[in-house]
């Protein structure tokens, strides 16, 4: 049940306050994990900050005060009735200064924040649209008069009085300050940068002027990085590193967000105002995601945002203010949607890779390591797929034939062998067998049943056993248990096979069930996705004897179903998808559910995300909210016992394969949150020093982890140009990576990465680097003698010379009786 309470205030003000008290969100577009928590009418605000338990807002004809220590319960303490609109607010100390248009800059002291004393207010020449605060100094961005610089110390001479100006860059928005330094946003199609410690006069010099930023809407410095909302038609969230001398070099832009209103930086993530809609993205420069979208949600009219204490605080121009509380700023609704042609039909899972299968147009291959989905490759000669099974590096697929390919590159697989006379209807594969239901062709006649295949060696497969099911109806799924295989059918039930010889399965019974599709293993439990029947599960402490224990409630079109923990995700046909507690198999409860747009057909569970391949909406991903969040915190201190900052932290989650970085505060802390019950590792890297302990592991993490701290352990000296290790030892048909002195490479102390192979004869090597997100980096060759291992070098340049980006590289090696892909840190 969802109740709406609404209040008044004494100025006529509306609040209202959302309580889901039920379990199920009301609506199938309702946000998950992310909870409406108050609201306040308000004539039109344009801009937020908060500060302890009071909200800071900016809008038309007024600037007002709101006590926000309830967030559901907001309501407004003090307002100034302002002659024009007041379109921006900054705090610095207990001084309160609020842009307003023709009227200046308005000073209050709200020590009392019930009570605000006026203290004056600067003449801006033009119209003050904003103004930043640096020590004593207020930088006006007047939009007719360009930058205009003030005196904000109480009790100067100067208070409130112009010190330096620049009318050059006119029509300003915005501006951000760093050393003697500032940087002005305009609507002049420029970008500036302004010395503002001039030698002698108030005239503030421009040094640099930079067209790549056309509408600066509003900048913002963080870790020596300036983030700029650039407002124009093929603007976005650009990036640049800052330079000692006040210049800059572009980084990235953001390719899925144009025309962004307003931004805020809150930890790793970027939170982006744009059109009614607030948007999610990766801000650490070190993480292999860096600006690519993780999450959005509905904001309408929203104009401004602030983030303070896990809780968003966003003026909504036509709607007023809004507190939302994002403890998950992944999570917003949906995590994730890529649109698929033919929609998906099938979907599995491995090392960061989705493998989707769809009813007509084959299979899809797409980056799922960031949660926004990104498709990096089609195989064009696969046909149609229904199964699907990732084990160890290899994909295990029904293109009407049994089909084997090997994905140890996502980016280029390749066919390593195929059985045509087969037509297949599911896989299951385990340990060394692949188990596989369908039709055996050859020799005729043709024969419904269980095919098993010694895949032990993957690209010389061989049938060792063949099971003729005795009943007429085709074979619709197989599951494993130890010994046993349940079969699934159509209406005939589920028929149980013992396997213990594979060469010889033998029938043992019969369970009477309607429309058993697809049988799943899990715990001893045995879950079969029975369609418009629901789900049924069966106790199988007995495997050649399964007890009935329970029905899902809901779940009406089932097609496939995957148990993580004590929650079944399940596919629920035109319904999305449901979560069921299943902690107790006999009294399974409906917990969540989500209505994907068209028809959910197939399911995968990764990384605390459910990817959902929708029949004509292609791929979805979303996340059980009721699954707990934890952080991992610590500090860096140095031989004194000081904290050490920019001191590079990682954590590595899952197979430990993909990290992300940050770097550590002026403090040496650092903080990792919003974290699942996965296992991960955390390392601290620096070129100069060794750090110790040399990281921290969690298998899995359990609980919020602090006081995860490193220690100065010694210092380091840089190798040499072209290292050459003389203890590598390289099997024939092996490939290793020599990084480092910490194992990454770092090319700024010229470290190299060298690439060691043993060729298991003479001829050419080719090595190709690509990024993780497939695309080719550099490529050379090497005559190999095929005699013993050798070496290839490469200087972490890109095709062209420079020097590649930090992160995480793909290195496909090629040679006689080699084909592998190995990774490369490079932290730089």
């Amino acid at each position: 049940m969802k109740r709406i309470i609404q209040a008044y205030c004494s100025l006529g003000l509306s609040i209202f306050l959302l309580i889901n008290s039920g379990n199920l969100p009301v609506h199938a577009e309702e946000a998950h994990n992310m909870e409406y928590i108050g609201h306040l009418g308000i004539g039109q605000p344009k801009d937020v900050i908060v500060e302890g338990a009071y909200a800071y807002v900016a809008a038309r004809s007024m600037i007002t005060i709101i006590d926000v220590s309830n967030p559901a319960d907001p309501f407004q303490v003090w307002y100034y009735d302002t002659q024009n609109t007041a379109t921006s607010v900054s705090l610095e100390g207990r001084y309160l200064f609020a842009a307003c248009d023709s009227q200046g800059v308005l000073m209050f002291d709200v020590s009392d924040p019930c009570n605000p004393i006026y203290m004056g207010t600067y003449d801006a020449p033009g119209r003050a649209f904003r103004i930043s605060i640096h020590g004593s100094r207020g930088y006006v961005s007047d939009f007719r008069k360009g930058l205009r610089v003030i005196d904000i110390l109480p009790g100067s001479p100067t208070f409130l009085q112009e010190l330096g100006y620049n009318e050059q860059c006119t029509q300003t928005w915005d501006v951000a300050i760093q050393g003697d330094f500032a940087y002005v946003g305009t609507d002049l199609m420029k970008l500036f940068v302004v010395d503002i410690n001039p030698e002698s006069n108030t005239y503030l010099e421009i040094l640099f002027v930079y067209d790549s930023v056309e509408r600066g809407r509003r900048l913002t410095i963080k870790d020596n990085y300036l983030f700029v909302a650039d407002l124009s038609t093929e603007g976005g969230l650009k990036v640049f590193s800052v330079n000692g001398d006040g210049s800059l070099t572009f980084i990235k832009k953001s390719a899925t967000i144009h025309q962004p209103q307003d931004f805020f930086i809150h930890g790793e993530f970027a939170y982006v105002v744009r059109s009614s809609m607030i948007y999610v993205m990766y801000a650490n420069p070190y993480h292999p995601q860096f600006l690519e979208l993780i999450a959005q949600h509905n904001a309408p009219y929203a104009s401004s945002i602030f983030i303070n204490n896990n809780r968003w605080y966003v003026a909504s121009y036509y709607n007023g203010f809004f507190v939302y509380d994002i403890s998950d700023p992944h999570i917003l609704r949906t995590i994730g949607h890529l649109n698929l042609p033919n929609g998906g039909r099938s979907i599995a899972i491995g090392n960061g890779y989705a493998y989707i299968g769809e009813s007509i147009d084959g299979l899809k291959i797409v980056d799922v390591r960031s949660a926004q989905p990104r498709m990096v490759k089609e195989l064009p000669f696969i046909s149609s797929t229904d199964a699907i099974v990732f084990k160890d590096n290899y994909l295990y697929i029904d293109d009407y034939n049994f089909v084997i390919l090997d994905v140890s590159n996502p980016v280029n697989p390749r066919q390593v062998w195929v059985d045509q006379s087969v037509s297949v209807t599911d896989i299951c594969v385990e340990v060394g067998y692949a188990y596989v239901t369908g039709i055996k062709n050859n020799p005729l006649p043709r024969k419904r049943g269980l095919l098993i295949y010694d895949i032990t060696s993957p690209s010389s497969s061989q049938l060792v056993g063949f099971y003729e099911t005795p009943y007429d109806e085709s074979l619709l799924g197989v599951g494993v248990f130890g010994d046993y295989a349940y079969l699934g059918r159509y209406h005939e039930g589920l028929e149980i096979v013992n396997i213990k010889d594979p060469s010889h399965p033998v029938h043992v019974d019969m369970v009477d069930l309607d429309y058993a599709y697809y049988p799943y293993v899990k715990n001893n439990l045995l879950y079969v996705a029975c369609g418009t029947r629901g789900l049924a599960i069966y106790d199988i402490s007995d495997p050649a004897a399964p007890v009935k224990q329970s029905v899902v409630p809901g779940a009406r079109s089932v097609y496939d179903v995957e148990v993580i923990g004590a929650y079944a995700y399940i596919t629920n046909g035109s319904g999305g998808i449901i979560t069921a507690d299943i902690s107790d198999p006999v009294h399974p409860i409906n917990v969540g559910y989500y209505d994907t747009p068209g028809n959910a057909q197939a399911l995968a569970y990764y990384r605390n995300c459910v990817y959902v391949a929708d029949e004509y909406a292609g791929l979805w991903v979303v996340r059980n909210s009721l699954l707990p969040y934890y952080r991992i915190s610590g500090h860096v201190y140095n031989e004194n016992g000081y904290g050490m900052d920019h001191i590079m932290i990682s954590i590595a989650d899952g197979d430990y394969e993909d990290k992300r970085y940050q770097l550590t505060d002026k403090d040496g802390y650092y903080e990792f949150t919003h974290l699942g019950d996965s296992d991960y590792r955390i390392q601290a890297y620096h070129t100069e020093i060794y750090l110790s302990p040399s990281g921290y592991s969690y298998l899995p993490l359990s609980d919020t982890m602090t006081n995860q701290d490193f220690y100065y352990a010694g210092r380091i000296e840089p190798p040499p140009i072209d290292v050459r290790a003389t203890d590598i030892t390289v099997d024939p048909g092996e490939v290793k990576v020599q990084g480092g002195p910490n194992g990454y490479v770092n090319p700024e102390y010229s470290q190299v990465a060298q690439i060691w192979f043993h060729a298991k004869g003479p001829g050419e090597a080719t090595i190709k680097l690509y990024t993780l997100q497939g695309q080719l980096v550099n490529e050379f060759t090497h005559q190999t003698a095929g005699s013993g291992a050798e070496t290839v070098v490469w200087d972490c340049c890109n095709a062209d010379g420079s020097t590649v980006a930090s992160g995480v590289y793909i290195a496909y090696i090629e040679a006689p009786g080699i084909e592998k892909t190995v990774k490369i840190a490079i932290v730089r």
